[in-house]
């Protein structure tokens, strides 16, 4: 089965749509949501039974790269300057660093703002 990926509120909109112009009734709709309420309730039943609280446990995840950190920064202040900006806050990180680069891209990104 092909699967559609929409937002609730998108299908939503198609749901009222299709209702609308006779492809659906209210009744089938009606109809299909509890079977698939009841149908979930008694996956959550048995997984309880079973031992399986339904919990979802993530992997836990490293501690962050201080160096990905200070790039995402930089790329974050680089997004929003000229590109004539762009280039003076390059040559400052490769005369002086990554740190003195983002602060300088900072003030630009600040000077923009209040432009």
């Amino acid at each position: 089965m092909n699967e559609l990926n929409y937002t609730p509120a998108q299908a939503l909109v198609i749901l009222h749509a299709l209702v609308n112009s006779g492809v659906l009734t209210h009744g089938a709709v009606k109809t299909t949501h509890r079977m698939l309420l009841e149908q979930s309730m008694t996956m959550s039943r048995v997984l309880s039974e079973n031992g399986i609280d339904g919990k979802v446990k993530r992997a836990r995840r490293g501690k962050k790269d201080p160096r990905r950190v200070l790039v995402g920064k930089y790329m974050g202040y680089m997004r929003h300057l000229k590109p004539v900006q762009r280039a003076a806050v390059k040559a400052v990180r490769e005369e002086h660093g990554m740190r003195v680069a983002i602060k300088h891209a900072k003030e630009l990104a600040k000077e923009k703002a209040e432009a």
